[in-house]
């Protein structure tokens, strides 16, 4: 993981207007960031609890972020996968295949890295 949670690269990615993003970005920072940084789950635990509730509410575009952020965390494709198929048990075959789709993307650009 990176030194600073959050991440500053994943913060200049979210599109947000810049009348407002300096203030989002402390938010995000104060609130999401405190959490990441708690010592009872491991970043990898973190990353696993992430995909699935991202998942499961199809936010998709968020899901991608956070496929690279389970991979910085130390998350196999395969552990990323196995969590994709549960996504698909309790949220739905439709949260599952779009998680795949998505994944699959983003190994694919890991790969091509």
């Amino acid at each position: 993981m990176a030194d600073s949670v959050p991440r500053q690269d994943i913060l200049a990615s979210l599109a947000i207007p810049a009348e407002i993003r300096d203030d989002m970005h402390a938010l995000i920072a104060r609130s999401a960031g405190a959490v990441w940084q708690r010592p009872g789950l491991t970043p990898a635990q973190r990353s696993l609890m992430s995909l699935s509730v991202i998942g499961a509410l199809g936010r998709m575009e968020e899901f991608r972020t956070h496929v690279g952020m389970a991979l910085d965390n130390g998350l196999t494709r395969l552990q990323i996968c196995e969590a994709i198929m549960q996504l698909g048990i309790y949220a739905g075959t439709p949260a599952a295949v779009a998680g795949f789709r998505v994944a699959t993307a983003v190994f694919a650009e890991r790969d091509a890295s």
